[in-house]
This record gives structure tokens, sequence and C-alpha cells, in this order.
């Protein structure tokens, strides 16, 4: 099993953004055979202190708004703001792209938020399975908005025996599937390809 840190589709939203935080929980209470390589893709590797080192400021700043609860307009404002953050250029994508991520963030309360962005998450366990040979491939954009790709591999790769890292500088948005299908999917299936044959 590869666990992919993003939907394969262009209409990825943010609960599925937040999945790659689930290779954590899955280390720490499945067997060690139930996944055999994980993709972060523009990811937050898991909840914790760490989303201080990896969350660039705008994303930090977005936090109060996403988890506002008495303010319906700085909710709303806040999502909309957020998944414009996600492009490199929010006025090329369609409508209905946009319309499509903004009104699923937009389906969760600001405490549904709040619980996702504040769930404990220990590492210890992913942390063994990547010392023992887990292999881990990190895709990330260089002008992403929301998460520090380079912050992501320095924190990640030193716990990984086996780690590979592509950075995509054009267009390297968070949305960097979106933005750049062809060469993210390539690197995801030669990654796919290498760990099925080990």
């Amino acid at each position: 099993l590869i666990i992919f840190h993003s939907c394969q589709e262009k209409g990825c939203t943010q609960q599925q953004k937040l999945i790659a935080t689930v290779v954590a929980d899955i280390c720490s209470y499945l067997p060690p055979d139930a996944i055999a390589g994980a993709v972060y893709l523009a990811a937050l590797p898991f909840i914790g202190p760490i989303m201080g080192k990896v969350g660039t400021p705008t994303i930090m700043g977005f936090l109060p708004g996403l988890t506002c609860e008495d303010s319906v307009p700085t909710s709303v404002k806040t999502i909309i703001d957020f998944a414009d953050s996600l492009f490199i250029d929010p006025s090329a994508v369609s409508w209905e792209t946009k319309a499509l991520w903004i009104g699923m963030a937009a389906c969760q309360t600001p405490n549904d938020r709040k619980l996702i962005l504040s769930r404990p998450q220990d590492p210890a366990m992913l942390f063994e399975r990547a010392a023992q040979g887990l292999p881990l491939l990190i895709v990330y954009g260089t002008s992403d908005n929301q998460v520090l790709g380079n912050v992501v591999v320095e924190e990640m790769k030193p716990h990984f025996k086996d780690a590979e890292v592509v950075m995509i500088e054009k267009n390297g948005s968070h949305a960097v599937l979106f933005e750049n299908e062809e060469e993210v999917m390539s690197s995801i299936t030669a990654f796919a390809q290498r760990v099925k044959a080990t």
C-alpha cells in the first residue's frame, strides 16, 4: 500500500490535504506491513509543533480565521483566501475548480477544523518505521504559500533511511499536482514502481 498525500484528481480539498498526517497514525496503530511507502505532496507530516516550523506565515495567519466560530464572514473570507493561496495565479484557475475547493472546505465547521489541526499525534513510530527503511517521497513546490517544503525535507529526511525529494520550481505552488500534473505524477509513478519492486 502506498499512502498518497493528495488525491489524484484535480478536485483535491483541504480535508484531503491533511491525509499525509495519517501516515503517522498508520505507523502508530497498524502493523508494519500496512504501508509500503509514503508520498508527502506539499505536506504537513504530522500534527504538532512541527506545524510552526513548516507552515508559512500565510497559512499560520489563516488559522484564527479557519477556526473562528463567532464570525461567519471572517470564516468564509479566510476559506476563500486560503483557496486562493493554493495557486500561483488564482485568477487563472476556473471558477468551477475554485468553487469546488472552497465548497469542500466550507463544509467543515470551524470546530471540525480546530480538531483536525490540534489533535495530538506522536511521530515516534513513524520515525521508527522511517529508520527501518519505510520509503518516503517528498514532492514540493518552491513557490508554495502554505508549506515550506525545504523545511519539511530538513525535518523529515534525517529520520528516513530511504527518502527521495522532488522539488518543483515552475508553478511550484501548494496545489503542485494541479499545476504540474505530469511532472508530479511521473515522480509518484516512478516511486511507486520502485517501492513495488522491493
